[in-house]
């Protein structure tokens, strides 16, 4: 019993939109459309940077749903192994692989099963997983790795990612039909540098909370001096709240009194340099393999693919050309 109940916490959302701190018409409009979210079972896409709390809003629309006291499961797929991700989604039967469990496994399907599904990092899914989930949400049925009879699963899908993914849906690294499967609802939710006015607010929180965790103490006895506010204020906040988060916690750490007064700001955010202007030129850099595939691409249509034109004029061998071919999923179709 006392094991069951250890596995039910475990797959249990631990943070509501009251966890969710700021005012500003950024935040406001992300939660806004993260409740209308939590009022249906359709899949729901949360786009932002890493750091902003993604993830605690997938935590919260759940928790907000019907599905509330059904489970909430979690999985990070850019921290799965390409050729693992399909067990961990949706198991597999006993001695299935290499390495595989004698008795099998459930997989994340399966124990989100009347709840919710929260795949982190959607985008990182390769082409294989993406035609697989693609068919678990258009049936709502899953089948084993190894197996062959399809299993019912009512599950409701939210999905967080830090990529650009309709860049990657038009690079052809993600599928549009499963783009579109995914995109019911939208949310984006803003980075700390566009939501500057939260950031008193955010940090009265991060001390309560980091007082009580290492001191046992009121966070009313700490007192937090205007530059201390207005030096982070001007900060650009590349690690967004989750930054600002480990930056507190090691100032609180630091602290000595009393009394207790949380003034000094560190070099690196004291010392960081300006951000760059919108109108810089790096705001035109794009990921490498993302130019090198398009180079590739573009080369093949040019010459029709026509193999010894196209690894003359790129200056690469003809291993190289199938392997990229094959790595980017290039094709004539295509």
């Amino acid at each position: 019993m006392r094991q069951a109940a250890d596995q039910n916490a475990q797959w249990r959302a631990s943070f509501n939109f009251v966890n969710i701190i700021g005012r500003s018409h950024a935040i406001n409009n992300a939660i806004r459309i993260a409740k209308v979210a939590a009022r249906s079972s359709a899949a729901t896409l949360i786009l932002g940077e890493s750091g902003v709390g993604k993830e605690l809003f997938a935590h919260a629309i759940h928790n907000t749903s019907k599905r509330a006291d059904r489970p909430f499961v979690s999985i990070n797929c850019g921290a799965i192994p390409r050729e693992l991700i399909e067990a961990e989604l949706f198991g597999y039967t006993p001695n299935a692989f290499t390495g595989a469990s004698g008795r099998g496994a459930v997989g994340k399907f399966s124990i989100a099963d009347g709840g919710t599904l929260f795949l982190d990092e959607i985008a990182d899914l390769s082409s294989d997983a993406q035609v697989k989930l693609l068919r678990a949400i258009s049936t709502g049925e899953i089948v084993r790795v190894g197996g062959a009879r399809p299993e019912k699963v009512d599950v409701r899908i939210i999905c967080a990612t830090n990529k650009n993914i309709q860049s990657e849906v038009e690079n052809s690294y993600f599928r549009e039909d499963l783009y579109y499967r995914l995109n019911v609802f939208e949310i984006r939710v803003p980075p700390l540098r566009e939501r500057l006015e939260d950031i008193e607010e955010i940090i009265k929180y991060f001390i309560d909370a980091g007082c009580r965790k290492i001191f046992n103490m009121d966070a009313r006895e700490i007192k937090i001096s205007p530059e201390f506010i207005e030096g982070l204020k001007n900060y650009n906040w590349p690690g967004n709240v989750r930054q600002l988060q480990a930056v507190l916690e090691r100032e609180i750490y630091h602290l000595s009194g009393p009394p207790y007064v949380l003034s000094h700001i560190p070099d690196s955010i004291l010392n960081a340099p300006p951000p760059a202007s919108a109108g810089h030129a790096a705001c035109d850099i794009k990921p490498l393999k993302e130019m090198e595939r398009a180079m590739i691409k573009a080369a093949l249509a040019k010459f029709e693919w026509n193999v010894e034109k196209t690894i003359s004029a790129l200056q690469i061998s003809r291993a190289t050309l199938y392997r990229k071919i094959n790595e980017y999923g290039l094709n004539k179709r295509k």
